[in-house]
């Protein structure tokens, strides 16, 4: 068990803290990596996990293959995310299959990522049970019901392991899947006004132009423009599209580490119970965005994602809080 906690926190600290774990999550510039970039942080997990378990005293044979197989294994997934990511979620974006509704679902980014993080996590699970090395399913789940109802005593190590793994899902974890919520639910450009527009006023190209110098800002943004037409007739027609952009990394990522911030807080009044002083919490982390409010659309991102926030806050949370007493 404590071999299975140290590799899923060499995992997680090395998919989510280190600088090329968003690079190879979606190939957005649509450059395919090679085979080196995506070597580099298999290499640091195989490192770091085989300094924690020399440090715990866990190395032996076993335990020196069980993490070079995940390491293999987790070299070749990478590989094939990094090449067909994109591919996969354009592919489950069309409407021709008779399965639309589950992969409509794998569409969604947030799914994706969700889906492949669950596959790396059971490669690791399933290496180490080939090896003997971790219990059964069975075996594991009835641990987790243990721990859950408070029945499980942890060791000092198992409670650093699990508290680590709960950080980095907290912080970096939770605001990488709230990016990719936002992102999913963001309204689709490719609307029949924007078609419209474009017609319209395709001699200068104008609406391309505003389109790639907002995707160029770091903030959130609003444009409005009008565009007029002249029939045969005489008559005048006019379209107005109102262009909303929100960039979900701010100047200096200041929303994201606010955001982890405020998860870290909520995780912090969890432990002693002191849901009231949530409200206070929010309140101050609606000050900071008041003026903003004025723009609708930023009013519904902000509280979808502070909403989300919150949730995964208070399910961690609740987690910390049964570790720290097991």
């Amino acid at each position: 068990m404590q071999l299975l906690l140290v590799i899923l926190f060499s995992y997680f600290f090395c998919q989510y803290i280190t600088p090329l774990a968003t690079m190879i999550t979606f190939n957005k510039t649509q450059v395919k990596l090679n085979g080196s970039i995506v070597l580099l942080p298999v290499i640091h997990f195989f490192l770091l996990a085989l300094l924690l378990v020399t440090l715990i005293g866990l190395v032996n044979k076993l335990t020196l293959l069980a993490l070079l197989l995940i390491s293999l294994l987790h070299y070749l997934l990478t590989l094939l995310n990094s090449y067909y990511s994109e591919t996969i979620l354009n592919f489950c974006q069309l409407d021709n299959h008779w399965y639309k509704s589950f992969v409509a679902l794998l569409g969604r980014k947030a799914i994706y990522a969700s889906v492949v993080q669950l596959v790396y996590v059971c490669s690791i699970y399933f290496v180490l049970w080939l090896l003997n090395q971790v219990g059964s399913p069975i075996y594991l789940w009835n641990r987790v019901i243990t721990l859950i109802n408070l029945e499980l005593s942890l060791t000092s190590i198992d409670k650093l392991l699990l508290l680590g793994i709960m950080l980095i899902l907290l912080t970096f974890g939770s605001s990488q899947l709230i990016v990719y919520i936002l992102q999913d639910i963001k309204p689709n450009s490719n609307q029949p006004e924007a078609e419209q527009a474009a017609t319209l006023d395709h001699e200068n190209n104008e609406l391309a132009g505003i389109e790639a110098q907002m995707k160029g800002l770091k903030h959130n943004v609003m444009f409005e423009k009008s565009w007029e037409s002249i029939n045969q007739q005489q008559l005048k027609s006019s379209l107005k599209i109102q262009y909303q952009l929100f960039n979900e990394l701010d100047r200096n990522n200041a929303g994201k580490y606010i955001g982890m911030l405020e998860r870290v807080l909520i995780v912090l009044l969890i432990i002693p119970e002191a849901y009231h002083v949530l409200t206070v919490l929010t309140a101050l982390k609606t000050l900071t965005r008041f003026k903003q409010f004025d723009n609708k659309n930023f009013a519904e991102y902000y509280l979808i994602g502070s909403m989300i926030s919150m949730i995964l806050g208070l399910g961690i949370g609740q987690m910390v809080r049964i570790i720290l007493l097991s």
